[in-house]
Parts: structure tokens; C-alpha cells; sequence
């Protein structure tokens, strides 16, 4: 590769990453946009569950219901408060065109993770410990996971499934322990499928960052195939034929130069001068048309190159 390409390489990059970046903050906006929309499903699905089972709720709930709904209502308005000032920021980095801080991501995605994490430590308050551990709370960290995809980011992808795992993980092992030698069910108090299940949710993390890092791969390959493509339509696309564009296209692009025998055709009109003279310029320009017409297709229909006009020819 000469060092002209890598140079050429470097500057598409550059520019990829410049406008690349802007893409992900659009990206990871509509991330925010769809948590937002997570976080109100779900309080209408409580909401709705909550009235039309009320009397078993209660008893799950020991009949503390009323404050769990309290506190459920409490944390989820916290957490909508806290997405919709990251959504404003976010749009205001997209106006100003700047990119957002690697330790905001994180910390971003801390935040944002640990949630899950905080709702099981309130439930735990209402249905007892290890109980916890097998609400719907649990199931919440898959979606956050699956949501850092579009951050498009290998590295916030793992954290956020490390979060996730480690999150869960040291909840249930805390947890098991408040609750050894209460009665429970030896099986619910088990560590090993609690561990695994965290072990699970880093794996997903780190799933979803690597499809994540192929899909960037892709973008970037597809982004510097048709800069090549437009480079080079640019700088022969006004001298050769479709068909010529379309091979040179197709070729290496360190491939050198070729030496061929060619014949050149210098095209002119008997006694123009003398017919243009007697003619309205518009009547010249119409007679040129109805010949060059014809001519340059059979030109192009042999694989030719029409190089420049000349007047009344061409070469």
C-alpha cells in the first residue's frame, strides 16, 4: 500500500469518525427515547395488574402494597426525570455538534444499569430477599443491554453487561445470606444458578458489543467503497465511456497502469465552416446534435472514449 493510499485511508477515516459520531449521539438518543418508553409501559402495566389483581397483590405484598406502589412510583418518576435530562443533553450536543465525554457514557450507563439492580433492593423491602430475585426486576437488564447496541460501542456494551452480571450477581449472593436459615426452599437459596445468571447477562453484554463492532466494521467498509467510487468518478468520469467507469471500478486498487496499442480518431465535418455561415446559430447546434448523436453511441457501443469536442469533431 503506498504511502499516498494510507494517507488517503487516514483522511476518510477522519471524516468517517467526525460524522460517525454525530450518528451515535442520534443513535443513542433514540436509546434514551425507547427506555423512556419502557419506564412509562411499565408503570401502566403495574398500574393495570395492580387493579385488576389487587387482592392477590396484597397478599405477596403482606398487605404493604399500597407502599410498595408508593415506592414503585417514587423510583420510577426519579428514573424518568434522570432519562429525560439525558435526552436534553444529548440533543443539545447534537445542535452544538460535539461529542459526549467518554466518562458520561459510563457513568451514563452505570446509572442506567444499576436500576434494575435498585428496584430489586426496594422490592426486597416489601417481598422479602431471595423473592425478589424472581420478579419481572430481573428481567429488565436484558433490555438495557440490548439497548447499548445502539451506542455502537464495543467497550459500553461489555461495561454494561459487566454492570448487569456483577449487579445481579453480588445482590443474590447478599441476599441468600440474609435469608439462610429462614425456611425457604433449599432451591431458591441454591448460589451456583444465581451466579450463572449473572454470568449469562455479561455474556450478553459482550455478544451484543461484538455484533456491535462488526456492524461499525460494515459501515466503515460500505463509507470508504463509495468514497473510492466517487474519487474515481471524479476523476474520469467526464473522459470515459459507463462501461469503462464500471471496469476501472472492478479493479485492484493498487494495480499500476497498463500499456496498450490504441487508435485514435480525430472526427471532422466536411465544409462546415462554409454551411455554418449560411445558418442560425440555433440551426448549427441542432445539425451538430443530429450527428454526434449517432456517432458517440457507436463510439461508446465499441468500448471507445470520446477524450474532448472540437468545434464541428471530436477526438
Amino acid at each position: 500500500m503506498t504511502f499516498r493510499r494510507r494517507k488517503r485511508n487516514a483522511n476518510l477515516l477522519t471524516a468517517f469518525e467526525s460524522e460517525f459520531a454525530l450518528e451515535v449521539l442520534k443513535s443513542d438518543r433514540l436509546r434514551v427515547t425507547i427506555l423512556i418508553g419502557v419506564i412509562m409501559s411499565a408503570v401502566v402495566v403495574v398500574a393495570t395488574l395492580a387493579a385488576l389483581s389487587l387482592d392477590q397483590f396484597k397478599r405477596a405484598f403482606h398487605g404493604n402494597f399500597s407502599g410498595f406502589l408508593l415506592t414503585f412510583a417514587a423510583v420510577a418518576g426519579s428514573t424518568l426525570m434522570c432519562l429525560l435530562i439525558e435526552r436534553a443533553l444529548i440533543d443539545r450536543m447534537i445542535r452544538k455538534k460535539r461529542d459526549v465525554s467518554r466518562s458520561l457514557q459510563y457513568l451514563s450507563a452505570f446509572i442506567e444499569t444499576s436500576i434494575p439492580t435498585a428496584g430489586m433492593i426496594v422490592g426486597s423491602a416489601f417481598l422479602g430477599p431471595v423473592y425478589t430475585l424472581f420478579t419481572p426486576a430481573a428481567f429488565v437488564y436484558p433490555i438495557f443491554i440490548v439497548l447499548s447496541a445502539l451506542r455502537l460501542d464495543l467497550r459500553l456494551c461489555i461495561f454494561t453487561g459487566a454492570i448487569a452480571g456483577f449487579g445481579y450477581a453480588f445482590l443474590a449472593l447478599v441476599f441468600i445470606n440474609e435469608a439462610s436459615g429462614s425456611g425457604i426452599e433449599p432451591i431458591l437459596l441454591g448460589a451456583p444458578h444465581h451466579l450463572f445468571k449473572g454470568f449469562l447477562l455479561f455474556a450478553t453484554g459482550v455478544v451484543t458489543g461484538l455484533v456491535t463492532l462488526q456492524i461499525k466494521k460494515r459501515i466503515l467498509k460500505t463509507f470508504e467503497m463509495i468514497e473510492e467510487r466517487n474519487r474515481v468518478s471524479r476523476t474520469f468520469g467526464e473522459y470515459v465511456t459507463p462501461i469503462v467507469m464500471d471496469k476501472l471500478m472492478t479493479l485492484k486498487p493498487d494495480l499500476r497502469s497498463e500499456k496498450r496499442h490504441v487508435c485514435v480518431m480525430f472526427l471532422d465535418i466536411r465544409n462546415f465552416t462554409a454551411f455554418a455561415e449560411k445558418r442560425e446559430p440555433e440551426q448549427v447546434v441542432d445539425y451538430l446534435e443530429s450527428l454526434f448523436e449517432f456517432m458517440v453511441e457507436i463510439v461508446n457501443r465499441h468500448h471507445g472514449i470520446v477524450n474532448k469536442f472540437l468545434g464541428d469533431g471530436f477526438m
